[in-house]
């Protein structure tokens, strides 16, 4: 499909925001997602419609190193 993957949170109110980060790095390693991308506005790629939008990019590899990981619970 040649698509981007970009993760975002599908809660329906505060309370249930994050709540199936614990499994979210798993399933993007499971399913071979090998880049993440995300809303930068320093980022490289710029599209004219958004223009104080940028998006960059992150190999999966380096997200699970993240410190982050280790406090999702």
């Amino acid at each position: 499909m040649k698509g981007g993957f970009v993760m975002s949170d599908d809660s329906h109110g505060v309370e249930h925001l994050g709540t199936n980060y614990v499994r979210l790095l798993a399933f993007i390693q499971k399913v071979g997602i090998d880049e993440i991308h995300y809303i930068d506005a320093d980022g490289v790629r710029k599209d004219s419609r958004f223009p104080s939008a940028g998006w960059s990019s992150i190999r999966v590899a380096d997200l699970a190193q993240l410190k982050f990981w280790t406090n999702v619970q």
